[in-house]
């Protein structure tokens, strides 16, 4: 009787594994709180990363952790790393999976921020960064995300879902798809009549974004080669200043760590107002 030979690996699969090997920037070795791990797993309700809980679950179970490799995006050489661990989570299966683990530190509304920082650095008229400016400082009142989610016809006060339209207006997005409890899908499109808030945000960033444009020549000409050419300069540019801004954070946890056990962070946000020679980023030295 002939014994079934294993099959062999498809040369696709092959390519990708080497390129994935040789893209890695930084391996890590994640672990994360079984018990939760295993109730999102099968609740049948939870379906967002469903293929990488089930993926964790089975490592976890195995070895006890799992590797998370970090690597730029696309062909990039700079920027912001990602990986398919506890990074690429929501912020609530995060919180649940990494409690007592980790100290999960995040920018809050980062990018929209640090677009209303260059707006004002390069001095672009008020009136066109307006909504831009409204959006950053509502952050914390969180009355524009309850008006936006209104608009959207989000039942309840969801602000989750008003967070989701701003996002993907502020990467160039016309349209969010949004999901209700029963796991159906609807798409609302940015109209002026329909979501008004959503779309005065979504020209300004448009507007804001053709004119910073001739200050990052060389970032946005690989961005023109892109169909969506506002997301494209937010995620080449913008990205660009978030790294500068956690290598930075990373540095004072790093010496904080070695002073003391107990630490708190402050972090010295470097908006318009903030001499350059108190910012050691390289975003603020030009």
């Amino acid at each position: 009787m002939m014994k079934k030979r294993k099959p062999r690996p498809t040369p696709h699969k092959l390519a990708s594994a080497t390129t994935a090997a040789r893209r890695c920037v930084l391996s890590l070795r994640e672990v994360v709180n079984m018990d939760p791990l295993t109730a999102l797993v099968n609740d049948p309700k939870e379906r967002q990363n469903k293929h990488l809980l089930v993926h964790m679950l089975l490592k976890m179970q195995i070895s006890g952790s799992f590797e998370a490799r970090y690597m730029y995006a696309g062909k990039r050489l700079e920027g912001r790393l990602y990986a398919q661990g506890l990074q690429s989570l929501s912020g609530r299966q995060r919180r649940l999976l990494a409690h007592g683990l980790y100290h999960d530190i995040d920018m809050v509304n980062s990018t929209p921020t640090i677009l209303r920082w260059l707006c004002l650095r390069h001095a672009l008229p008020t009136e066109m960064w307006a909504a831009i400016d409204a959006y950053v400082k509502d952050r914390e009142a969180e009355q524009l995300l309850v008006k936006a989610a209104r608009e959207l016809g989000c039942s309840g006060d969801n602000r989750e879902a008003a967070k989701s339209a701003f996002l993907a207006a502020t990467h160039g997005g016309k349209s969010v798809t949004l999901r209700d409890s029963t796991g159906a899908e609807r798409t609302v499109h940015f109209t002026k009549l329909e979501t008004p808030t959503l779309f005065k945000y979504m020209t300004a960033v448009e507007r804001c974004a053709m004119r910073l444009s001739a200050s990052y020549q060389e970032q946005w000409q690989r961005a023109t080669q892109q169909p969506n050419r506002t997301g494209s300069f937010v995620h080449h540019v913008c990205t660009k200043y978030e790294a500068e801004l956690l290598l930075q954070v990373k540095e004072f946890l790093r010496a904080a760590a070695g002073r003391s056990t107990a630490w708190s962070l402050t972090v010295l946000w470097c908006g318009g107002a903030t001499p350059a020679a108190t910012c050691r980023s390289s975003c603020c030295k030009s």
